[in-house]
């Protein structure tokens, strides 16, 4: 799912008593969705806009390529040892996918890793000295790139987008965490900027901060921008009325027909844009938000002490089955929240409930009826104020169900971990805070003159 939602009153949630496997939340159907069911982002959306930015500038060039799978390839998913890539190629150019992760089985770091590709007559050998893949990385590294006139025979860093005029473009390129960025040019190929000559037309990248390089070869000459991996997933390349836009902030962002950036922030919004006349980013102007009080703790009160709670309320196939509402009414522990104080609820903006707590099942109740639940997981509950109908007015209470300790009940992790600490059952609640988005837009006037500078410099690309 690339959004999560939530359901609908009269019973349209999964479970085993409708033939499905699992037993799901009544209401809550946002399964950690790239966007959440509040609009919230995970960061499984930023490493899809890196991905989805990717194909937008390069996927004509990947589509036609057909797939080739090295001589060893793993075992299977108990393999920890054999690294896991593929190549897509035209015979010329083409670019190697690392995919060193596999879910719920933890990888070491890939020691040494070089690659030997057969292109026509031609073999490329890649990084010039081995190096180590940290595991989690997922990486896509270009062997013989041409863009603009320059060949790239190869990089260990992942092709992001192309920026500005076909006549002069940017290359953006995204470092993967813990390995250098390293860049292999032709013999002749000049290279300018915050770059290091490391022999055999290999220059190195300190990726400590956004670098950019102009290189030019005698067919013709383009930029190459370097981001540090810790920003390649804060990266947004919009397409605007003047062409694409690459800007940086770790909160929801778009633009509007107008081409002028706007988004949504918890308080005032960090957001630069690319800036391409000067090779760096510059802040975008933003007015301050109007309010300064973006969370507010919750007061909770326990009204009802938790009840012992069965091992298990059934399986089907070796699934637990989910405790139903008779159950969580007569057993849960019981919290009344005050949201009377928060002040916000009801302004201009967004508001979200979050709730951290620990657990089997919770649900909330809003003036007596149920609005929102949740299976636990150890991550925190956030619930959209408007759509369960939060006012200023509202009675909170929520219940949580323990989690009995041996109970059969899979668990990610950091959770399991909590689960494993605890000698009894578990049931907490940790925090309730309410937290207030704004909306916001850069500043048009400052956009326009920005704008006028660059076409009176002769730029032709975004400034």
């Amino acid at each position: 799912m690339f959004a999560g939602g939530t359901n609908p009153p009269g019973g349209f949630q999964e479970s085993q008593a409708t033939g499905y496997p699992n037993d799901l939340p009544v209401i809550d159907y946002d399964f950690h969705a790239p966007i959440g069911a509040t609009g919230r982002l995970a960061p499984s959306f930023g490493l899809l806009r890196r991905q989805h930015a990717f194909l937008a500038a390069f996927g004509d060039r990947l589509a036609p390529m057909p797939s080739t799978l090295p001589d060893d390839v793993p075992a299977g998913i108990e393999d920890s040892e054999t690294l896991r890539w593929a190549m897509r190629s035209d015979g010329h150019s083409g670019f190697v996918f690392i995919t060193w992760h596999q879910p719920h089985l933890p990888l070491p770091d890939y020691a040494a890793a070089q690659f030997s590709l057969s292109l026509n007559e031609d073999t490329v050998t890649f990084p010039a000295n081995p190096v180590s893949i940290p595991s989690g990385t997922i990486a896509t590294w270009p062997v013989n790139l041409e863009i603009a006139g320059v060949r790239l025979t190869w990089a260990t860093a992942s092709p992001l987008t192309l920026l500005g005029p076909a006549s002069s473009p940017t290359l953006v390129l995204a470092a993967d965490a813990g390995i250098m960025p390293q860049l292999c040019l032709p013999e002749g190929t000049s290279v300018k900027g915050p770059a290091f000559a490391l022999g055999d037309n290999v220059y190195g990248v300190d990726a400590a901060e956004p670098a950019t390089l102009t290189v030019k070869s005698t067919e013709g000459s383009m930029n190459i921008l370097v981001l540090p991996s810790e920003l390649a997933d804060q990266a947004w390349v919009l397409e605007t009325p003047r062409g694409r836009d690459l800007v940086l902030s770790g909160d929801p962002l778009w633009a509007g027909e107008d081409g002028l950036l706007a988004g949504r922030s918890l308080g005032a919004a960090s957001v630069r844009r690319y800036a391409g006349g000067t090779g760096q980013f510059e802040d975008v102007d933003i007015p301050a938000p109007e309010t300064a009080r973006v969370r507010v703790a919750l007061g909770a009160e326990r009204i009802r002490n938790a009840k012992p709670v069965p091992a298990s309320f059934g399986s089907l196939a070796g699934r637990a089955a989910a405790p139903g509402d008779a159950a969580i009414a007569e057993l849960a522990e019981v919290y009344r929240i005050d949201v009377a104080t928060a002040g916000f609820l009801g302004a201009e903006g967004h508001s979200e409930l979050e709730i951290g707590w620990a657990g089997d099942v919770a649900r909330l109740l809003i003036d007596g009826s149920l609005v929102a639940d949740r299976f636990w997981d150890g991550s925190p509950w956030v619930i959209d104020t408007h759509d369960a109908g939060i006012g200023p007015d509202s009675e909170l209470q929520l219940q949580i169900l323990p989690l009995p300790k041996d109970a059969k009940v899979g668990l990610p992790l950091e959770a399991q971990q909590r689960r494993d600490a605890l000698d009894g059952d578990l049931a907490a609640l940790d925090k309730a805070e309410l937290l207030h988005w704004t909306t916001w837009q850069e500043n048009p006037a400052i956009r326009r003159r920005a704008a006028d500078c660059a076409l009176k410099a002769g730029q032709t690309e975004s400034p």
